[in-house]
């Protein structure tokens, strides 16, 4: 549900401590790029969480490279490779190199208890 109206879901306001209630506008931006100390290069994605909701909501870190197929978890495995995984933050990296051709997506997936 979206009661504010402000394209977030009560459930994500919850997780990074916003106000069901209030329409504050869209998720900050929160992607980047990083490399694995060689060349290639990954997308990599930043969640600041409320630490009131860490150990009660669970997040997944998803990948795509078509928009369609998502794939992912909470822990680090063939997909994707969670960097921080604490109160304040859930960050995560995709495990598919970035490059010509390569298209990649990522999202967040707040899960419910």
């Amino acid at each position: 549900a979206d009661d504010d109206d402000d394209g977030k879901k009560t459930l994500d306001e919850f997780v990074t401590g916003g106000d069901p209630t209030v329409n504050d506008g869209p998720l900050p931006k929160m992607l980047g790029v990083e490399t694995d100390g060689g060349s290639d290069e990954f997308l990599t994605l930043t969640l600041t969480r409320d630490p009131q909701s860490f150990g009660v909501i669970p997040i997944e870190g998803r990948v795509s490279g078509d928009l369609l197929i998502y794939s992912g978890g909470t822990a680090t495995n063939a997909d994707i490779t969670v960097l921080i995984d604490d109160a304040n933050t859930f960050k995560f990296r995709d495990n598919t190199p970035m490059g010509p051709g390569v298209s990649r997506f990522g999202r967040f997936k707040p899960l419910q208890p």
